[in-house]
């Protein structure tokens, strides 16, 4: 057991929202300098965003890994795409939980200056249908469904964790309240795979450079579009979509960023009684 620092450090030449979460026995600001130094294929210096002290840097660095592991972007490399405050506040709790585990004291943070749930009850008057493989599809309007009951009692810890983790990183793409944010979850037959599709829609939201300085209409019509897009393809909702603040290209681009396969919601529909 070490103890020491775990860091977060930016690189203008990757954009604002890659991150690289690591550990050092020795001050951070030298650390980023060796990496740099070190680093042949890397046009500009690291520049340390935070770092913390903590009682076991390894543990510690471990433990925030493994929380981000969704958004890490090569598994031999210590680089994660998730905004600033996410990353750190990560950094931060996980310092915070080893340094409990070990009895120690809080995390000094030292600062550098640096250069929804998929609902299920539906009128059937409101669909279209079709045909896909035998089996029958139908083109909804989601402002028309209703939510579903509460399916599961409560989310795993780890459940837990990961939403939070996307919510921290979709506040201002998709506003709504925290607590309602997880029961979201509780509402899924299957809250994993609802988990994977919206750890999905962070990672392809964050592949657009400075969305969250945009206009609320610019992230709306970003959000609708991957919602779409984790029903359809994105050429079938390039097809349909009614573009104001993308182009064509910038949109494609972003339904291109969401990485999974469709997958169309699965619906109940109520019927009324007689």
């Amino acid at each position: 057991m070490a103890s020491g620092f775990v860091y977060v450090l930016q690189n203008k030449a990757f954009g604002a929202n890659v991150l690289k979460i690591g550990l050092s026995t020795r001050a951070p600001d030298i650390r980023a300098r060796e990496i740099y130094r070190g680093a042949t294929g890397v046009p500009l210096p690291f520049d340390v965003a935070e770092a913390f002290s903590v009682a076991d840097c390894k543990r510690a660095e471990s433990l925030a890994h493994r929380r981000l592991r969704t958004y890490r972007l090569n598994l031999r490399r210590e680089f994660f795409r998730v905004p600033l405050e996410v990353g750190t506040s990560v950094a931060f709790e996980s310092c915070v939980q080893v340094n409990r585990e070990l009895s120690a004291g809080t995390p000094e943070r030292i600062s550098f200056t640096a250069v929804v749930s998929a609902p299920v009850l539906v009128d059937q008057n409101d669909v279209q249908p079709d045909e896909t493989d035998g089996r029958p599809v139908f083109y909804l309007d989601p402002r028309k469904l209703s939510k579903s009951p509460i399916r599961v009692a409560s989310l795993t810890e780890e459940e837990s964790d990961r939403a939070n983790i996307i919510f921290r990183i979709l506040q201002k793409l998709n506003p709504v309240e925290q607590t309602h944010w997880l029961e979201g979850f509780m509402r899924d037959e299957s809250p994993e795979r609802e988990l994977r599709i919206w750890e999905h829609i962070a990672i392809a939201y964050m592949s657009l450079q400075h969305a969250d300085d945009a206009t609320q209409a610019y992230r709306d019509e970003a959000f609708s579009l991957l919602l779409q897009r984790t029903w359809h393809s994105a050429e079938q909702v390039l097809s349909t979509a009614t573009l104001k603040h993308f182009s064509k290209s910038n949109a494609k681009r972003l339904l291109d960023a969401y990485a999974l396969k469709p997958k169309p919601l699965l619906a109940r529909f109520e019927r009324d009684s007689v």
